[in-house]
């Protein structure tokens, strides 16, 4: 009965959900806004060089977060992930996509760039 119980709980737990993205562009550096519904879990951060023909990514990764139906509807959906066009100084684009429980958040650029992140409110980063 325990067992049974302590099941339901851990498949009640609901994936928060990103609500908003905001792209900011300056010269050499670019800023996102992202608000959710509640508070986010700890994001990971990956920054990666162009290679070849691909962009350059800095990547936020936030587990246990999903994106919004309404994003999902704002966005144009490319082979699973949903883009943001941008193509200004030298930001092409932002990508949203989900990888298992992994909400991944990228900026592609001409360049890498460093990637910090930091909480501005409870349900933003």
């Amino acid at each position: 009965m325990l067992l049974g119980f302590l099941c339901f709980l851990l498949g009640a737990a609901e994936a928060t959900e990103l609500t908003q993205v905001k792209v900011f562009v300056g010269n050499d550096h670019a800023q996102l806004l992202l608000v959710g519904n509640e508070a986010f879990n700890r994001p990971g951060t990956q920054s990666a060089s162009a290679v070849g023909t691909a962009p350059a990514r800095a990547q936020v990764k936030i587990r246990g977060a999903e994106l919004s139906e309404t994003l999902r509807e704002d966005y144009g959906e490319s082979h699973g992930r949903w883009l943001i066009p941008v193509n200004r100084k030298g930001v092409r684009q932002v990508t949203l996509s989900q990888v298992g429980d992994t909400l991944h958040v990228a900026l592609e650029s001409d360049r890498k760039r460093v990637v910090a992140v930091r909480e501005i409110a409870e349900a933003a980063l």
